[in-house]
């Protein structure tokens, strides 16, 4: 795991670690946007695609599909589908989801994202909370007056 990521997770274990690192955290992704691998992409990301493409490659194999059979189930060509399991970040996001589809794997695809798993999140959104809630008027309708007509 980089310094960087390491630093960051220990800090966001303590619910007063989580207020610190709100100052800590817009330095700690600019200097994640200047870790660039590959033409104008972060390292993560490619990191994360190309671990998702091994995985991809492995349930294959676990399940003993060819890859032409797994192309042509994919609606793919032969070519997308290694590109797909070498995790390369020109292949649709629509064309990973296919493969896992066929592959049977397509229900945590739903989760990626998932707003009950996102901490920090739902941390940032209580603290903006309101402490007391208004309730608004109703506004008064206005009737056109006899000189405006």
């Amino acid at each position: 795991m980089p310094l960087l990521t390491h630093v960051v997770h220990t800090i966001l274990k303590s619910s007063e670690g989580a207020r610190r690192a709100r100052a800590f955290l817009p330095a700690a992704r600019n200097s994640l946007r200047n870790q660039v691998h590959g033409p104008h992409r972060p390292l993560y990301p490619s990191c994360a695609l190309r671990k998702l493409g091994q995985d991809i490659r492995d349930a294959r194999r676990r399940r003993r599909i060819p890859v032409a059979i797994l192309a042509e189930r994919a609606s793919n060509s032969r070519m997308t589908l290694n590109r797909i399991e070498k995790g390369d970040a020109g292949v649709s996001v629509g064309n990973f989801a296919t493969a896992l589809f066929v592959l049977g794997l397509i229900d945590r695809v739903a989760d990626l994202a998932d707003a009950a798993q996102d901490r920090v999140g739902r941390e940032l959104e209580e603290e903006r909370l309101p402490e007391r809630i208004r309730l608004s008027r109703p506004s008064k309708s206005k009737t056109p007056k006899e000189s405006d007509r």
